[in-house]
This record gives C-alpha cells, structure tokens and sequence, in this order.
C-alpha cells in the first residue's frame, strides 16, 4: 500500500486541528480583553498591542492548517502494462488473465470494432507511435482510442466503487446526486468509447429487437448484443454540489466540498517488459516479433479543501476516496497484479522443474542389475 487512508489520517489531524483552534479562540479573547484594559490604562492612541496580537494568532491557526493539508496532498501513480498481439486481422489486444484492466481493454477494443468498423478502419491505417500526448489533439489514432479505453475503464470502476460503498454504508441518498448520461458534462462524449457502450440500446443496430427500448421491462443496467456489442447504463453518484470537469492536461477533475480528485490517465507508446518468460509461460506467446507490450500509467492526484478541516459531520459521504485508491492499485498496476499471482513462487518451481535431473525409477535400477 502507498499510504492510502488519507481521509481518515484527515479525520484524525483535524481533531487535533479544532483543539488549536478553541485555544487561539481563548487567547484572542484573552488577548482582547488585555488589549482593552492596557489601551485604558495606559491611553494608547491605537490598539496596536490588539491588531499585532489577534494578528499572529491568525497567521499560526493558517500556518498550522496549511501543514495539515499540504502533509495529506497525494500524487500517486499506478504503471501497467497491455499486451497485443500481431494477428490476420492486424494488431490486436491480448488479455491477461486475472488482470482486470487487461482484460476489460481487450473486451472493450474488440467490441468496439466489432460494432462500428470506422474505428478498426482508424486503427489499422494509424498504428501504436512512441511519442508524448499533444496537449489539444483530436485526431484519432491507435494511440487515442487505447487511451479513451482506459480512461472508460476507469471511470466505470469509480462509478460501481461509489454505488457500491453507499449502497453498503445505507447513505442517505437525498443528499446525493445520481448524474446518468443526460446529466453529464459533453466533454465524456468526446471519447469515443464511452459515447459508444452509454449509447440507448434503442439507438444502436446490435440491440434491436432486444427490449431495450422497452421501459415496461425495467432499467437494464448491462446488456451484450450480437456481435459481443455492450451496453452500459453508466451512472455516476455524487455527493450534491459536486462537479465534474476536463483539466487543462487532460485529466478529469471531480471537486467536492471536502477534496479534489484528478484522475489522469496516459498512453505515449512507450515499451514495457514483463518479468522473465511470462509471456512465453502465462501467456502462451512463443514468438517475441509477434506480440508486443505498451506501458501506461495512471496519475491520481488528491488535494484537501481548507475549509474540510472545520466540517462537523457528513463525512460518510466522501469515505469511498481510501477505498477508491486501494482498488485502482488491484485494477490496474502491473507489479501488483504479478505479486497477487504468486508469479515469484511459479517461476521458481518452473526454474526447479526444468534444472530437476531425470532419475531412473526403482524397476529400471533393478532391470539394470539383473
């Protein structure tokens, strides 16, 4: 773990934040009760002991503040890896078992030039390039649309981790507010990906004739349609006076009263090496000019509001941002995905195995004899 339980390490720094507080609130009465009796006494023509005095209690409860919040400031970064594979079809995406943004990337891509072949025409005429993201860029490209996967994939975790933490918690939810696909910012729909899967079934050729236009039968939350086509009825639930934006560097920022979360992720074409032989043993791939491995990475950064360190209570709301953290790191960093498999242990019994000299069995060594 990275430290991860930042709310409630605020939690406890605030307790201890609010006893400072009613201690500058005693001494600046005390110290304005002084500055009376002395400006009395002594016929001062400004309360300049007062001003100088109320003054440096201000500036210490600030100064304390700011260390408390500059001390729970995080920038974390998840790097993983995806794997494609060079095939009759041309490049295509290679799922990792039991990695789960592996596998939703390769669910994700497939069917989604499944359904539209303008994009597996995008594709395969603007491969994978090593080069950094251009601030401001809208072409799209193999870079992009692998991009605009991981950031749907991301943002669908968030979205199950907080229905899921209060629906768990039994959160009142009249103080929530529950944004689905009308209610949110146009600058989502710019991702291709997400604008496919958040599509009304009623909308789309793969799901015709299913009763998904059919309210009567209810909410569908998930569907599959011909041709591995999906269909996700996305909902993000929020906290009320919440709100969702696209950062200047391409990230997502989600600001509520207590903290801002930036939720950025990145794909520049860059190499990565898996540990020795797990292609060739987990994977299956023989041939190293066939299949190839891109990093990404995921930078998640959290900055605390002042004003969060004199909040009373409602702090239930916001709970799910430590737990947030710990399932991003299962979902999508790749060191944690071969530690949770055990993958030291299984090399080294295959290193055992393979290095084991064949004996002879006890009836060969008595055939010998004889």
């Amino acid at each position: 773990m990275k430290d991860r339980n930042i709310l409630s390490r605020l939690m406890t720094l605030k307790g201890g934040f609010v006893d400072i507080l009613l201690i500058a609130i005693a001494l600046s009465l005390s110290v304005g009760i002084f500055g009376a009796v002395s400006i009395e006494l002594f016929d001062l023509a400004t309360p300049s002991v007062l001003i100088i005095s109320l003054t440096s209690i201000l500036l210490l409860v600030m100064f304390v503040a700011y260390r408390i919040l500059n001390g729970l400031e995080r920038t974390i970064r998840y790097e993983g890896s995806l794997v494609f594979k060079k095939t009759d079809k041309g490049l295509m995406p290679v799922e990792v078992p039991e990695y789960k943004i592996s596998e939703k990337v390769s669910e994700y891509l497939i069917s989604a030039f499944s359904e539209n072949p303008a994009l597996k025409k995008i594709w395969d005429e603007n491969p994978i390039e090593c080069r950094p993201l251009k601030k401001g860029k809208s072409t799209l490209d193999s870079n992009s649309l692998i991009l605009q996967t991981i950031e749907y994939t991301i943002l669908e975790q968030l979205s199950m981790h907080i229905q899921a933490y209060f629906a768990k918690n039994e959160i009142d939810q009249s103080i929530l507010k529950e944004y689905t696909r009308e209610d949110l910012p146009d600058f989502l729909f710019k991702n291709k990906i997400f604008e496919l899967f958040t599509k009304p079934m009623n909308e789309r050729a793969p799901f015709m004739g299913h009763g998904g236009g059919d309210e009567s039968l209810g909410k569908v939350v998930w569907a599959s349609g011909e041709g591995g086509a999906i269909f996700n009825h996305f909902e993000l639930t929020l906290p009320k006076d919440s709100s969702l934006e696209r950062t200047a560097n391409g990230a997502i920022k989600i600001s509520t009263k207590v903290f801002e979360l930036n939720i950025n992720p990145r794909f520049e074409g860059f190499g990565s090496v898996w540990p020795r032989k797990f292609e060739q043993l987990y994977l299956g791939l023989d041939r190293f000019d066939e299949d190839h491995t891109y990093q990404f990475n995921l930078d998640i950064e959290i900055k605390f509001n002042q004003l969060s360190l004199l909040m009373g209570n409602g702090w239930e709301y916001y709970g799910w941002i430590d737990s947030l953290l710990d399932k991003l790191e299962e979902y999508n960093d790749d060191e944690k995905f071969i530690e949770n498999i055990g993958w030291k242990t299984v090399y080294t019994s295959h290193l055992i195995s393979a290095n084991q000299p064949i004996l002879p069995n006890k009836s060969s060594k008595k055939d010998v004899q004889k």
